[in-house]
């Protein structure tokens, strides 16, 4: 059964070679950590963290260096912007947002990386 634990290994083993310290920046530096997080989702998954606690959370850009609060982030940031998919388990549209934004996945340019994902979860379904 794939869990959003598993699929967030797969990403990891797409976006760092399954690395998940001291991972080189990516995309001329606007991506950092195991899971290859920009500013701009790490703000908006930290702006919905903040608006769903009563105590207001240090975050920084550069936590997601950390494999645990870089996954913290993922699931923030799927709850504000595709909470439907995550609840129903639908991967590929989690995967697609990831690496597409909100609408990522109505884009055709996040399918081949669904692909890599999927390749990744089936990998690790096997042993």
């Amino acid at each position: 059964m794939i869990t959003f634990e598993k699929l967030l290994e797969a990403m990891n083993k797409v976006e760092a070679s399954g690395k998940k310290t001291n991972v080189p920046p990516g995309d001329n530096g606007t991506r950092i950590g195991p899971l290859q997080i920009s500013e701009p989702y790490w703000k908006e998954a930290a702006e919905w963290l903040d608006s769903q606690t009563r105590v207001t959370i240090q975050h920084s850009w550069k936590h997601c260096n950390n494999w645990v609060y870089s996954k913290i982030i993922v699931w923030a940031y799927m709850n504000r912007w595709a909470s439907k998919a995550l609840m129903e388990g639908n991967w590929e549209r989690i995967a697609r947002v990831h690496n597409g934004g909100p609408n990522g996945w109505k884009k055709k340019a996040t399918i081949p990386y669904w692909e890599k994902i999927s390749k990744a979860l089936n990998k690790s379904a096997r042993h």
